[in-house]
C-alpha cells in the first residue's frame, strides 16, 4: 500500500532532526510505502498545495491528513477551516483515493506558549467538527486527541510529540491503515 502522509510538524518538522516521526513508524512496518509530505507550520491550504503536486505523480493508495493546530494558532475561523478541508478531500477524492484524517493531538496546558495554551479549548471544539465532518463524508477519523494526553509522550515544549508520542499516532493510523 502506498502512503501520502499530509500535515505540520506532528509529521514532519526539519527543526527536530532526531525525532522519529509517524511516517516513518509506519514505514518501518515494511507493510506501506510512505511518503511524508508534512512540513511545519503548515495549515490546511498549505497541505492541499502539497497534495495538489504529489497526486497527479505519485502513485498513492491512501492519503492520511494531520493537520489544524497551526490554523487554530493564527486565528483562522472554523468556516475557513473546513471550507479548506473540504477543498483538499474533494480534490483527493477526486483521485479515488481514500482518507484518513486525525484529530489534532492533545496540548499540554502548562505549554509555555501563551497562545498555544489559550487554544486548547478550540482543539476540542475542532476535534468534534472534524467528527461530524468525517462522519458526513465517509471519511475514516483516528483519534489521537484522546491518546495524547499524558505529559510523558510530549518533548519539553509540551507542544510537539517525543517519540512515544509519535508512535501512538502511528499505531492508530496503522488500525484504521489495516482496514482498508
Amino acid at each position: 500500500m502506498n502512503i501520502l502522509c499530509l500535515g505540520d510538524s506532528i509529521t514532519y518538522t526539519e527543526l527536530l532532526p532526531n525525532l522519529t516521526h509517524y511516517p516513518q513508524i509506519l514505514a518501518e512496518t515494511k507493510e506501506f510505502n510512505v511518503i511524508n509530505a508534512g512540513k511545519a507550520g503548515s495549515i490546511i491550504n498549505d497541505v492541499y498545495k502539497v497534495a495538489k503536486n504529489i497526486i497527479p505523480v505519485e502513485y498513492i493508495n491512501v492519503v492520511t491528513i494531520l493537520v489544524g493546530i497551526n490554523d487554530l494558532i493564527l486565528g483562522r475561523s472554523f468556516k475557513e477551516i473546513f471550507s479548506d478541508y473540504y477543498k483538499l478531500i474533494t480534490y483527493i477524492k477526486k483521485h479515488d483515493l481514500k482518507i484518513i484524517i486525525s484529530t489534532t493531538p492533545y496540548i499540554q496546558e502548562n505549554v509555555p506558549s501563551e497562545i498555544v495554551r489559550n487554544i486548547q479549548p478550540m482543539i476540542v471544539e475542532l476535534n468534534n467538527l472534524l467528527n461530524v465532518f468525517c462522519y458526513m463524508n465517509g471519511i475514516e477519523l483516528v483519534d489521537n486527541y484522546t491518546d495524547t494526553k499524558d505529559i510523558s509522550y510530549f518533548l519539553e515544549d509540551l507542544h510537539h510529540l517525543n517519540d512515544n508520542g509519535q508512535r501512538i499516532i502511528a499505531d492508530n493510523f496503522y488500525k484504521a491503515l489495516i482496514k482498508i
